[in-house]
């Protein structure tokens, strides 16, 4: 096997054809990633009054729930539950 220098090796990259292609789809905008952020916000929302009004260990252990079910479960319903059919 020959030895290439760094610009055969790039004239070779490019000259080959890709294996992989995938197609970006950007629309921040759209009802799936509305529907996320109502499923962030709620469970925050609840935690944070929770929080506010019982300011001991249970009320913080309630408050983590919430937050840990709202940072888990934004992303679960946007990109498995109301994933992009493209």
């Amino acid at each position: 096997m020959e030895t290439l220098n760094k610009e055969q090796q790039i004239e070779r990259l490019y000259a080959t054809a890709p294996v992989y292609e995938w197609e970006l789809i950007v629309n921040p905008d759209s009802a799936r990633t509305k529907v996320a952020f109502v499923f962030f916000l709620i469970p925050m929302l609840i935690g944070l009054t929770v929080l506010f009004f019982n300011w001991n260990r249970g009320g913080l252990m309630v408050a983590g729930m919430f937050a840990f079910t709202a940072l888990w479960g934004a992303p679960w319903i946007r990109y498995l539950i109301k994933a992009d059919k493209h």
